[in-house]
């Protein structure tokens, strides 16, 4: 986010001064960045191309940004009287969403926002660290896995084990909880039109597995509901039979699979290296054990943080603590597989 300019400030009694200031994050800046008058159209764009674009026009500096190179372009079709630009923002509308259009069509499983970071540079005198934020819009797929944090928890019934890392201090992780979650949908529709022709698109997925009330729990699929859960999404800017196939098979793997998530509470998690907050897309390493499992398994589980939120008000021990949710990545052990498991007890 930004500060803006001072609006009012006093002095109070003991010599403290008092000022206010208005503060917004950069999503609401690009909530107001409005078209004064109609935009040239993306239609043909690469997807990256255009989204740098419209950042670029909002006034959002080019680095940094961690935008993912794609070879997907936004549908095009030659427009007419009756067929008019799809990817055309018009006067009065804001970069704001125009993003989200894009994101909503063509990469809505992916990482979008502006993320904090900072440029290290040692030197012959102190460290000098440059903080600031950039834009990233990618795909988790392309997205590193190795944890930039480890939180540890406790177990009990186990004498031998240590629960200290070898290096560095232990960070503690409070009430853990995961959860296996089924499949939002088992019926997916997708719907886009093509102009030019004038007929509707459809792109279709089931899966009626999940939807097999019958099916004894030891042989249920992964992602099993039981019911029929459908999903319909009317794309009317998707104008070819690829980019609605293409819009499918990304809300299939959102929404038709099963998320293994979890949510804890620790103190605010930093990158060591660089010394920004973890956010949105970072990997955080939750250990309940430093000793493995019969077959070589760690006991513990990678997680990307999928959000997180907090208050400033700090506990007992002066500690801001964090409350986390992310999704379990990687063939890792869940906490019932762990012998004896007991979770630490949360502060209060």
């Amino acid at each position: 986010g930004a500060f803006k300019r001072v609006e009012a400030q006093r002095t109070l009694a003991g010599g403290f001064r008092e000022c206010s200031m208005p503060f917004s994050d950069m999503w609401a800046f690009l909530e107001s960045s409005v078209f004064e008058e109609n935009s040239y159209p993306y239609d043909g764009w690469l997807l990256h191309q255009a989204v740098g674009d419209l950042l670029t026009l909002a006034g959002i500096p080019t680095t940094p940004r961690d935008i993912q190179t794609t070879t997907v372009r936004l549908d095009y079709v030659r427009p007419t009287n009756d067929t008019p630009w799809a990817w055309k923002p018009q006067a009065g509308d804001s970069v704001a969403m125009w993003l989200k259009k894009i994101y909503e069509a063509y990469c809505p499983t992916w990482f979008m926002g502006f993320y904090p970071t900072s440029t290290v540079t040692p030197g012959g005198g102190p460290t000098t660290t440059v903080s600031t934020w950039g834009f990233q819009l990618r795909s988790p797929t392309t997205m590193s896995t190795t944890p930039t944090a480890i939180v540890w928890m406790s177990a009990e019934g186990s004498a031998t084990a240590t629960y200290e890392p070898t290096t560095g201090q232990k960070i503690p992780c409070f009430s853990f909880t995961e959860e296996t979650l089924p499949a939002e949908a088992t019926r997916i529709t997708i719907w886009g039109y093509d102009p030019a022709s004038k007929t509707m698109l459809r792109g279709n997925w089931s899966n009626t597995s999940l939807e097999d009330a019958t099916v004894m729990p030891a042989v249920r699929p992964a992602g099993w509901v039981g019911y029929v859960a459908p999903y319909v999404a009317i794309l009317p800017k998707l104008r070819t039979a690829a980019s609605v196939a293409a819009a499918r098979d990304a809300v299939v793997s959102q929404l038709g699979v099963e998320v293994k998530a979890a949510e804890w509470t620790s103190p605010i998690l930093f990158n060591s290296t660089t010394g920004v907050a973890l956010w949105k897309g970072d990997v955080v390493e939750v250990r309940f054990a430093t000793t493995t499992l019969p077959g070589g398994n760690p006991v513990g589980g990678k997680y990307r943080i999928l959000s997180f939120s907090l208050s400033w008000k700090r506990d007992a021990l002066g500690r801001r603590l964090v409350n986390y949710t992310g999704e379990r990545i990687g063939n890792v052990r869940a906490i019932a597989d762990v012998p004896g498991f007991a979770p630490i007890e949360g502060p209060g």
